[in-house]
């Protein structure tokens, strides 16, 4: 439980941020505006009218040790609160026992090679990290008797007929293939719709068993499919799968009428929603997982966040001693193997001093790829993203951090960030780079953590790193996480953010840290805040802690803000499942995991399914 207090310090989540470089030009992309009918306008630029809409981005934070120096130094690699003998592994001077760490694991990690880092045992790649989303094996249960199983109907082949769209909205594709002549690495922009004719699956085609057909159970409404709203639409589910998506009215033809008919009738509006999915979120209903002890504590908070949609989460820690990181790692990775949490998300300590934000500026140091590795160790495989200051020594470069990262499996994430856009720029470009050497990646891009928050805001004549962060993503590079609550930012920043880059390249998140609490005052660790009947948490000088929105607020607010709806939902859904390299999350499709959200006309929660199963 989250120590409530009487009084309060300092700290602040975002700031007043020191100025960057010098300006550069105008990048092409790709905009896309509810106006123009879900059509892309190529080689769009960063116009006056944008960057205009962009400066606004700055706002009232105040700035955490940015007259500060660094007390570890920036090129000091010593460590807060590690015994001489765990830097001495740090170094390589130990190559016989590894840091306490690793003890969790029943064994010693042995620390050597360039920079003091061992060549790590990368974590088997996973195409579906233990969040508990069914295999190939699972899915095959849908079609026990059948060989066509899910794939026979997807888009294509053999998917309900042609959807009705509400709203426009961009087209994506769903293969993180690179097709011939992508130099970049990432996924391209499908801008041609499969005009193949479609046909109605039938229930003979799954070859479902009669047990199967038992447990088979229908959700009517206006469902979200990754490019459309179908206005009548059914989602049926077969154990924890979906294995039939379409038309009310093509059920009946399908094989389905009796789910069909024992389903409520959504007669009050409502939508059908893809399980939200949050990579960015410190906790919620009064616990946070960087102060958490037990299981339970971590639970509570996960369940207060599921009970509003988000049906999977990563949980994110802040900048802390090393001994602390490694004890919250280790039972947040026991967690994730019982398939409650997606991963695990380092916000530090590798951060800069002058956008600290709620960081504690006391655990800040300088990239340190042996501890990287030890993080990585511990987690077993669940580090999903480490935010780092990337123009940092040891943050980028042979044998860096984020080098560290990818070979290992997870992403690194720039943030909380004193770089200028020279730095920004270098370090995109080497980050591609990495991805594309990289044998077994978790996801095909890097990501931003909380875009405008936590780094200098755009100016000018010293534009910092927001546009280069834009011009990359908006060539299909960098995915930016954005907050949009309404607090964090105003929300036609988030618009406009959409309409420079698309929705492949925007993942939603809270940055949650007040989810669920009461009015009061809290300690977490060294910082404290304050929440007021705003809701808002606050730190001693007026500046944001985090957030407090569940995901479906964020999606709600950015969708009245002038995203459309399948666009905002696909932020908040499609993109994180792909970040996480789930392929079974983040849509509502034939054989994908059963994670779906059911709310009113006004998007508020009414009904939580996960894994086929009602959340209570």
């Amino acid at each position: 439980m989250v120590e409530k207090r009487d009084n309060t310090s300092n700290n602040d989540d975002d700031q007043q941020r020191p100025p960057g470089s010098l300006p550069v030009a105008p990048q092409p992309g790709i905009l896309v505006t509810p106006d123009l009918e879900g059509k892309k306008v190529k080689g769009a630029s960063l116009d006056a009218g944008s960057l205009a809409a962009l400066l606004a981005a700055a706002d009232d934070d105040s700035t955490c040790g940015a007259d500060r120096p660094d007390p570890i130094g920036e090129q000091s690699a010593v460590i807060a609160d590690v015994s001489s003998a765990e830097y001495n592994a740090f170094e390589g001077r130990d190559k016989n026992e590894g840091l306490n760490g690793a003890e969790g694991n029943g064994g010693t990690t042995t620390l050597q090679g360039t920079n003091g880092v061992a060549p790590l045992e990368t974590p088997p790649h996973r195409d579906e990290p233990s969040d508990g989303e069914p295999r190939e094996a699972q899915v095959a249960s849908v079609a026990e008797s059948s060989d066509t199983k899910a794939q026979a109907f997807q888009e294509g082949e053999g998917s309900a007929r042609p959807l009705h769209t509400e709203e426009p909205h961009m087209t994506h594709s769903d293969s993180n293939d690179v097709p011939d002549g992508n130099t970049t690495g990432v996924p391209a922009i499908n801008t041609q719709e499969n005009t193949e004719e479609r046909r109605i699956p039938t229930l003979s085609d799954l070859s479902v068993n009669q047990q199967m057909r038992t447990d088979m159970y229908a959700i009517r409404g206006r469902v979200v499919t990754p490019r459309s709203i179908i206005t009548d639409g059914a989602v049926v589910i077969a154990g924890d799968a979906i294995a039939w998506v379409g038309e009310s009215t093509d059920a009946v033809a399908a094989g389905f009428g009796d789910e069909i008919v024992a389903a409520d009738s959504p007669t009050d509006e409502r939508f059908v929603l893809p399980g939200l999915i949050d990579i960015h979120n410190h906790g919620g209903g009064s616990e946070l997982f960087p102060s958490v002890q037990t299981r339970e504590q971590v639970m509570r908070a996960v369940m207060d966040h599921r009970r509003h949609g988000t049906t999977s989460m990563v949980a994110s820690l802040v900048t802390a001693s090393p001994l602390v990181l490694r004890e919250r790692a280790e039972l947040l990775a026991d967690v994730c193997d019982d398939g409650e949490l997606a991963g695990i998300h380092f916000e530090g300590p590798f951060v800069a001093q002058g956008h600290c934000g709620a960081q504690d500026p006391a655990h800040i140091q300088s990239p340190n790829p042996a501890l990287t590795r030890e993080l990585m160790v511990v987690s077993r495989g669940h580090c999903v993203a480490m935010t780092i200051a990337h123009e940092k020594p040891y943050a980028m470069g042979p044998s860096g951090v984020a080098e560290t990262l990818i070979e290992g499996g997870a992403i690194p994430s720039f943030g909380h960030t004193d770089a200028n856009a020279a730095q920004t720029r270098k370090a995109l470009r080497e980050v591609r780079e990495m991805f594309l050497k990289a044998s077994h990646p978790r996801s095909p891009q890097a990501t931003v953590t909380h875009l405008f928050n936590g780094m200098a805001p755009p100016h000018h004549r010293d534009p910092g790193p927001v546009f280069e962060f834009l011009a990359d993503a908006a060539g299909g590079g960098i995915v930016c996480e954005l907050i949009g609550d309404g607090v964090h930012l105003d929300p036609h920043i988030v618009t406009t953010t959409y309409e420079l880059i698309g929705r492949e390249q925007i993942v939603f998140v809270t940055d949650s840290i007040a989810a669920g609490f009461e009015q009061g005052s809290y300690s977490l660790g060294s910082t404290h805040f304050t929440i007021g009947q705003d809701r808002r948490p606050l730190m001693p000088e007026g500046g944001l802690a985090g957030g407090a929105a569940h995901l479906i607020d964020v999606v709600r607010t950015s969708h009245q803000g002038g995203i459309p709806l399948v666009d905002a939902v696909f932020c908040a859904s499609g993109v994180p499942a792909r970040i996480l390299g789930k392929s079974t999350l983040g849509t509502i499709e034939v054989g994908k995991q059963a994670d779906l959200l059911i709310t009113d006309a006004d998007l508020r929660p009414l009904r939580v399914i996960r894994r086929g199963k009602d959340i209570e």
